[in-house]
């Protein structure tokens, strides 16, 4: 992706054959093209494609052009400073041709991939949007692309991807997108969502997942994923399914339309942001070495460092209610300026964004530009603070300016209280929840203000799913009536507030992942209701038993089985995906896996495969009790397939689908099966593209 001829190529046998066939359709039906997980390949790491590594950690990603347009660029020839790519010069962790060497591919992949995707979209009245590859730490998009906020500037609505979403707390993920969308004027932000999260994900998981991205801006929902089948291998591509594979598929919508109330409140005027922090990502690419990265992952001391410092800045803001955006320093060499009326205190613009205060920290070098943009901000009495040391260097040199930077700033200790004590006292933070028994403030309560003319709305969430807080006082800057809106069912709360010379103190308990929206306005809302002051929902002790329906047979799930290759004798009790891999490693063939050739590929551009063996699979099942009707069994490619139970063949006539429609039902006489021990025996010709499966007893 750093080669224009390429790209060029790819969009002739992509979007321009699009344009033939549906060119009417462009922008109208046809609203746009989703990009997924575009990158310019690994930085001096491994990294890994399913079982396997495409590389073996010292490469760098490199053209036929690559040196001459480095020389055009730079002006020195970066042949004759190649080893310092790989090594530390002189044991120094510092290089200017590192860095060099970082911009470039980062111009390269801007000008050759994604800037021509982009103008191509906007000459079609196309939608671009998307995601790169991984965004969780500065070191995971510094090793595939550089810098994902000069990315999302060439994209109409940018995008991030969260995988394993239960488990990923790196929150600054969304807050990055979200702070390139506010500063461009990009009025959705898209997430993939829900991808590796696995079957056993509840309603619960799903809006934990999506309220914090939504907090931070999301508000474009892009679900991972929807099968058109689950047949084979599929099945396990990152589920679950959002269409009708899962059970709650018909109930989703009471999903989406907390999200569409949600998202409609975060959207309402402007974020009430005045704080940009500079983001550090610019001193891990002068750091680049063998070893300085594992996988995507940090690796060396010195990256590791900047990355819990940069984690620690996060904390440390957001923890203390404070909202910010980061900026990415070739955006505010382009897009940033001072403004300083005679009425109002200096701003620093940056495109369509406004802050008041500066925050820097963990940072190992500066551009140039950014310290003049700095010096000028201070000189028109603009607020700074510098958390630990001033950068060493200067465009990755070594510089005295950080004593320089020193005199214009106010420096703190990078200790998150400090840094929030300091923010706080320089700029009007419109927002804090603070615990009414002991006055300090949360750090687990994260919220976002906006600001409508006279309306405000606050939106505050407990981003912890283990702890409770119940005595809670959101402080914040506004006058008027205060509503809560419940986004779940859609109903407006009329509460009461105290006043004081600050503003208004709002009242509310927090349960694990809970969250609450309101809206502060100078009339009342008439349909809201009345709800009295310091009534607090309650628990509600229950007791049983109850009765209960089901909506569907219960499963019994057969993956365990024992092998029988070729009449040999039979194996040890081994589960079913095992069971496939004993097989394939019997007639030496590949692994059904990720980086597995596609069935369909196989199917249209290999000859067909030969059958290579008879194969049996003896299920045992135990029944307690007899059912008192038939059963159903239910398997995939049926035809490829011969079913005997308790030594009897099963009659395989197809009576519709369960669960996925490559899934089939079969009745299974009640006669056919014995109190106590049962066997259930499948039987085939193997072949390399069959599939061997789990099979399922439903009643």
């Amino acid at each position: 992706r750093l080669n224009r001829e390429a790209t060029d190529y790819f969009l002739k046998v992509t979007l321009e054959a699009y344009k033939k066939r549906c060119g009417d359709r462009l922008g109208r039906s046809i609203y746009g093209v989703f990009t997924d997980e575009p990158h310019r390949q690994p930085v001096l790491t491994r990294f890994e494609s399913g079982n396997h590594y495409i590389a073996d950690g010292n490469i760098i990603p490199w053209t036929g052009a690559f040196a001459a347009e480095f020389h055009e660029r730079w002006g020195y020839d970066i042949m004759d400073k190649l080893p310092e790519l790989f090594y530390r010069p002189e044991g120094q962790s510092v290089s200017r041709v590192k860095w060099d060497y970082m911009e470039t591919a980062q111009q390269l992949f801007l000008e050759n991939w994604l800037i021509p995707y982009y103008e191509w979209c906007e000459d079609n009245n196309f939608i671009l949007t998307g995601h790169f590859l991984h965004e969780d730490m500065l070191t995971c998009q510094a090793v595939v692309t550089g810098s994902l906020l000069r990315m999302y500037e060439y994209m109409h609505y940018p995008g991030i991807d969260l995988l394993r979403g239960e488990f990923n707390r790196n929150y600054w993920i969304a807050k990055q997108v979200q702070s390139v969308a506010r500063q461009m004027g990009q009025p959705f932000v898209l997430s993939e969502m829900f991808g590796g999260t696995g079957w056993h994900l509840n309603f619960a998981d799903h809006k934990y997942i999506g309220d914090w991205q939504a907090l931070f801006g999301v508000n474009l929902r892009c679900h991972h994923l929807s099968w058109y089948t689950m047949e084979g291998q599929a099945k396990r591509d990152a589920p679950a399914s959002i269409l009708h594979q899962s059970a709650w598929y018909k109930d989703y919508d009471y999903v989406e339309r907390y999200y569409a109330r949600l998202n409609y409140l975060l959207s309402i005027g402007q974020p009430a942001c005045s704080v940009l922090v500079i983001n550090p990502v610019e001193s891990l690419w002068s750091q680049i070495r063998i070893g300085w990265a594992r996988n995507v992952y940090p690796a060396s001391p010195e990256i590791l460092e900047i990355e819990e410092l940069y984690a620690r800045m996060f904390y440390a803001l957001q923890g203390n209610q404070i909202d910010f955006d980061y900026g990415d320093e070739d955006i505010l060499k382009r897009h940033a300026r001072v403004e300083k009326r005679p009425d109002s205190r200096p701003m620093l613009h940056v495109g369509e964004a406004v802050y008041s205060t500066v925050v820097l920290g963990g940072m190992t070098t500066i551009r140039s530009s950014t310290m003049d943009l700095l010096k000028e901000f201070a000189a028109a009495g603009g607020e700074i603070v510098l958390a630990g040391d001033a950068p060493e260097f200067v465009d990755v040199l070594p510089s005295p300016s950080g004593k320089d930077l020193v005199k214009i700033v106010t420096v703190v200790p990078f200790n998150e209280e400090q840094i929030a004590a300091a923010v706080r006292e320089k700029t009007a933070i419109p927002i804090e929840a603070v615990d009414m028994k002991t006055g300090r403030r949360i750090a687990d309560i994260y919220c976002q203000v906006r600001r409508d003319g006279d309306n405000t709305i606050l939106a505050a969430m407990n981003i912890s799913r283990d702890h409770t807080y119940e005595d809670v006082l959101l402080k914040i800057d506004a006058s008027g009536w205060v509503s809560e809106w419940n986004c779940e069912e859609g109903n407006i709360i009329q509460v009461a507030a105290q006043e004081s010379v600050h503003g208004l103190g709002i009242k509310a308990s927090f349960s694990q992942a809970d969250e609450h929206v309101y809206t502060i306005t100078p009339s009342s809302i008439p349909d809201a209701q009345k709800m009295e002051p310091d009534v607090q929902p309650a628990d509600i002790p229950l007791s049983g038993p109850f009765s209960y329906s089901l909506d569907e047979p219960n499963v019994l799930l057969l993956d365990m089985g024992y092998l029988e290759i070729e009449g040999e004798g039979k194996s040890k009790l081994t589960e079913i995906l095992k069971i496939d891999r004993l097989v394939r490693d019997h007639y030496d063939l590949p692994y059904r896996a990720g980086n597995m050739i596609q069935p369909w590929f196989k199917k249209k551009f290999q000859d067909p495969p030969e059958t290579l063996g008879k194969i049996r699979i003896h299920f045992p099942f135990y029944i307690d009790k007899m059912p008192e009707t038939d059963l159903t069994l239910c398997m995939e490619t049926p035809h490829e397939f011969s079913v005997l139970v308790n030594g009897e063949e099963l009659t395989l006539e197809d009576a519709d689908w369960w669960v996925d429609k490559s899934i089939r039902k079969f009745l299974l006489p009640a006669g056919m099966v014995r109190e106590g021990e049962n066997f259930l025996v499948q039987e085939f010709d193997f072949r390399d593209d069959l599939d061997i499966e789990a099979l399922y007893i439903l009643g």
